[in-house]
């Protein structure tokens, strides 16, 4: 695992995905919570392209607020490997109206015909 994580932090960098425009409320808006994370968290803007099937689960109401997000994303740079995409998922805190955090990346590589 150690590996994946250093192999990530080394792609490099294109355009990031644009965060959400104000107003907004990562409490409140999913789509906002996901282009939010998208476009702040660094192994989001690093070493994935386009994202799909993005959903978001909600821990309970109180503090910390805590959240789910599940996806299969590209990797990036797309290359002529077999396996391109990513099954993700990713927890964290919403620790308020404008900050989220993702705390924990789980990949697990998706491989045609596997």
């Amino acid at each position: 695992m150690k590996s994946i994580a250093i192999a990530l932090a080394l792609v490099s960098s294109g355009p990031a995905a644009e965060p959400p425009k104000p107003p907004f409320d990562l409490l409140k808006s999913d789509a906002d919570l996901i282009r939010h994370i998208h476009a702040t968290d660094h192994i989001f803007t690093s070493a994935f392209g386009r994202c799909s099937n993005d959903k978001i689960e909600r821990g309970v109401e109180g503090l910390p607020r805590t959240f789910v997000y599940t996806a299969t994303c590209a990797i990036k740079p797309l290359s002529d490997t077999p396996c391109p995409a990513y099954s993700v998922m990713a927890t964290g805190n919403i620790d308020g109206p404008y900050m989220a955090t993702v705390n924990s990346v789980t990949l697990a590589l998706l491989c045609p015909g596997q």
